[in-house]
């Protein structure tokens, strides 16, 4: 059974559309936020730090996919979000402040439900050849493929 779970994520993953990639990544990432802040609740530091190594890594994939010189004004917002966040995880470990958590989380939320909206939109709108609706690539191909089966895979 094991196996036909694995197959089926690497078929989903192949199929995925960048957006729907990118929605992925979000949600995987909102996850490890929801496992960070319920360890700092119940004081498992290293849980904690842990969980903050794998959301930094989601953002950090992100962000780094963005093409800034295509992309325009979205793609340069984009950026300043991603940044942002970073900048809010490592205050969450060097200040141990559990609740900037949910400041992370609403974030987070923002970006994977309008990535949803992008992903659901019919392909001549959504894309143009290789790029998304926000004029950026914020997962290309394998890269993004590659980071969801190493270390963000959505577990079944």
């Amino acid at each position: 059974m094991a196996d036909f779970a694995s197959r089926y994520r690497e078929t989903s993953i192949d199929a995925a559309t960048k957006a729907k990639l990118v929605q992925m990544l979000l949600g995987r990432a909102m996850q490890h936020a929801r496992g960070g802040a319920a360890a700092a609740a119940e004081g498992r530091i290293e849980a904690r730090f842990n969980e903050n190594q794998r959301l930094t890594e989601i953002v950090s994939v992100l962000r780094g996919h963005l093409d800034l010189k295509r992309g325009g004004t979205i793609a340069r917002q984009l950026d300043a979000i991603y940044g942002h966040l970073q900048v809010v995880i490592i205050q969450i470990d060097v200040r141990a402040n559990a609740a900037l958590y949910d400041h992370v989380l609403a974030i987070l939320g923002d970006l994977e439900r309008a990535w949803s909206e992008i992903a659901q939109t019919p392909a001549p709108l959504a894309a143009t050849g290789s790029r998304t609706a926000a004029g950026a690539e914020p997962a290309r191909g394998t890269a993004a493929q590659g980071a969801i089966r190493e270390g963000f895979t959505l577990r079944v």
